[in-house]
């Protein structure tokens, strides 16, 4: 919500939002009167430049309720002094706190579930890994034998063998190693 006033204080500028949500129908009708029109009563009416905003029943803009039912709640205000062309004036900047809080605590749970997925994306990965790991010992232990039965076979170990048995026993054995040394 944004308003604008000269440096004494009086309205030159209202957003309309603004002004319907601080419970007035015609934004126009507040230009040159002091802020204090926006204060609920028993709201300070002295405010300095660049003081507090009041206090004051100003609407849950998060859902429409009767005016009878607005309850005072204290705003952020926001005060930076800004230069027109008709001189110095104040723009203010009111927000409601409870809107942040609710926003940081939804970002504190987006964060919170955010380090729970990234511990079980790490689990995850640990269990891929000890299975990579055991699937690479079963497959290379049995390879292993088998190769060196292979380059047995090949040398002759077992008894003679063809010559159309030794490149089906040399094909064999290169293609173990391959296997067996990635």
């Amino acid at each position: 919500m944004t308003l604008l006033t000269d440096l004494s204080g009086a309205l030159v500028s209202i957003h309309p939002a603004t002004a319907r949500l601080l419970g007035h129908a015609v934004p126009g009708a507040l230009l040159g009167k002091k802020v204090d029109v926006l204060c609920a009563e028993g709201a300070p009416t002295n405010l300095p430049p660049l003081g507090p905003f009041p206090r004051g029943r100003y609407p849950d803009p998060t859902r429409d309720v009767p005016k009878d039912r607005w309850k005072p709640h204290p705003l952020n205000v926001t005060a930076l002094p800004v230069l027109l062309t008709s001189g110095m004036a104040v723009q203010w900047t009111l927000s409601d706190p409870r809107r942040r809080r609710s926003s940081e605590e939804t970002m504190l749970n987006l964060l919170h579930q955010l380090e729970m997925n990234r511990e079980q994306i790490k689990k995850a990965d640990a269990v891929k890994d000890d299975f990579l790991a055991t699937v690479s010992h079963e497959l290379r232990t049995p390879l292993t034998s088998i190769c060196g039965y292979l380059k047995l076979l090949a040398k002759g170990a077992a008894g003679s063998i063809s010559t159309e048995q030794t490149e089906l026993v040399s094909a064999a054995v290169r293609n173990a190693d391959r296997l067996c040394c990635w």
